[in-house]
């Protein structure tokens, strides 16, 4: 068991300038335990080393070998110290809780007068950042302050005045709380509705959304229980396809952040996620200009590492490539595609393997709307020869369709009766054949031994109303069939013998084009 990772991953985070801080930080050690701390930090970081036995075999002349478990361990402490007093300045809520050790101190030492300054202090900055719990850590250290006073006229007034903040405190607490749970299950469900829609879950959801906590947001007493109960009702409208009611909760959401600078400031990640998910929102419309805008905030938003900026960045490309597309702009579709060969070829370290394969399945969705359908194959094979884990089901089986699809236009029909068996197999073996699949598997094997192109029209004329028959009546059991809206574009145009593309952007440009429904109706 390789029990260094999270060392490694820990050193692999850091900034230029945070291990140049570990260093200056760590010369307060001794030399003999000090120098092995940095000697070892400097090995993981310079060979970056990725097992225990990588890790063994580079230190074995070291003369701390012999008690390795134990130093690493020491680094990794040492490494959290020096990260903890490197952002004590810069993050806020580091500040807090060093005002709030610094008071401690003033008090133990009877400074009495130092010690409340230095509360008043803290309790601004608490209030600042609705950090209820510390409040009621410094309410507890005022309190102790007010009762080293001899009886006077004001305590009693002053005690109430303490204790009536500390009661604003909780109610705090209660309503974030409140709101918080309310969110976490919204996430639980809707999660498993939207990977298996059932009638069940959708129960459920309608009945957690009548709460009467979740009818106006006149409960919601802090930032987070705001920013929850916004959260809640959107994640709820796009599961019911209202997208515009979504929007407009995520938007309100968005502004309340920007309402609190410091929370940006102390939670940036978060602010990103909630201003994905805005964006989200704006895939389906037609504001460029507002899009373009959160794309460039979101971009533009500090990450503490570069994984969390690569997976950061899979999320925006995607939907900008699904904003351009769903306006026949191929060319800024195109730009966006670029950007992501360009990164990924620097690095796709950090980049988590559900990542990688969207973008690949989207690079190719690109390629094969464009009718470059060797490249589209280039990035079906990323996929299929990703091993790191047990990928996404759908994007999997599609994969395997979608290939055959892509061979055909190649004119790869040695390779197709092959194929399809070996696409079978694999589709049976995880025990899921949907309908669009076995379609297309029988499809393209009439395809392939099809000897002229006469002979293939009945096919696509059958195969075209096959699939505007799972568009307009899909199975409310299922998810929709990914690669579904690719396969009828891809399909009109053998029929009306015109390139993939030239279909595309015939019902795409402009942005004014419906929905898929009404672009694909149903025959009578």
């Amino acid at each position: 068991m390789n029990t260094s990772n999270e060392l490694f991953r820990l050193i692999a985070t850091m900034s230029k300038q945070e291990k140049r801080y570990f260093k200056l930080y760590t010369s307060f050690y001794s030399k003999e335990q000090g120098g092995n701390r940095i000697r070892l930090f400097d090995l993981i970081d310079k060979a970056k080393p990725a097992t225990d036995a990588a890790l063994l075999a580079l230190v074995q002349d070291e003369p701390f070998a012999t008690y390795l478990p134990w130093i690493k361990n020491q680094l990794t402490d040492l490494i959290l110290s020096s990260l903890a007093a490197y952002h004590t300045e810069s993050k806020p809520d580091f500040e807090l809780r060093k005002l709030l050790d610094h008071a401690d101190i003033l008090f133990d030492r009877g400074l009495y007068p130092h010690c409340r300054k230095m509360l008043a202090r803290a309790e601004k900055k608490a209030e600042k950042l609705e950090q209820h719990l510390l409040l009621m850590e410094v309410f507890a250290r005022q309190r102790a302050l007010l009762l080293l006073k001899n009886i006077s006229e004001s305590l009693e007034t002053d005690i109430e005045a303490l204790h009536s903040k500390a009661n604003r405190a909780l109610q705090g607490i209660l309503s974030t709380n409140n709101y918080r749970s309310l969110m976490d299950s919204t996430q639980v469900i809707s999660a498993r509705y939207a990977s298996l829609p059932n009638q069940n879950d959708m129960d459920k959801l309608q009945e957690l959304i009548a709460t009467p906590l979740l009818q106006d947001n006149t409960q919601a007493t802090t930032f987070a229980a705001k920013i929850a109960f916004h959260n809640i009702r959107g994640i709820y409208a796009l599961l019911i396809n209202n997208d515009e009611e979504a929007r407009s909760h995520y938007q309100k959401a968005r502004e309340i952040w920007k309402e609190h600078p410091a929370m940006i400031e102390e939670h940036p990640g978060q602010y990103r996620r909630y201003c994905t998910n805005y964006l989200n929102c704006l895939v389906s419309g037609n504001d460029e200009k507002e899009f373009s805008a959160v794309v460039q905030e979101i971009k533009a938003l500090p990450s503490p590492a570069p994984e969390v900026t690569m997976n950061s960045l899979k999320d925006i490309w995607n939907l900008e490539l699904l904003f351009h597309m769903n306006r026949g702009s191929m060319e800024r579709s195109e730009t966006v595609i670029r950007e992501i060969q360009k990164s990924l070829q620097a690095s796709t370290e950090g980049l988590q393997p559900h990542a990688f394969v969207t973008l690949c399945y989207n690079c190719g969705i690109f390629y094969f709307l464009e009718g470059k359908h060797r490249k589209t194959l280039e990035y079906l094979s990323m996929i299929v020869n990703e091993s790191r884990i047990e990928l996404k089901r759908d994007i999997q089986e599609f994969t395997r369709v979608f290939s055959l699809v892509a061979h055909y236009e190649l004119q790869n029909i040695d390779v197709l009766d092959n194929l399809i068996r070996s696409a079978r197999r694999f589709v049976k073996h995880k025990g899921a054949v949907f309908t669009l699949e076995k379609s297309m598997f029988r499809v393209v094997g009439k395809l392939a031994n099809c000897t002229d192109a006469s002979s293939t029209y009945p096919i696509f004329e059958a195969l075209y109303t096959e699939l505007r028959t799972i568009l307009h009546h899909p199975d409310p059991q299922k998810p929709k069939p990914l690669g579904l809206i690719e396969l009828l574009f891809w399909t009109e145009s053998k029929l009306c013998k015109s390139s993939v593309r030239e279909v595309f952007m015939e019902k795409m440009n402009g942005g004014d084009h419906g929905t898929f429904q009404e672009m694909f109706p149903l025959p009578g």
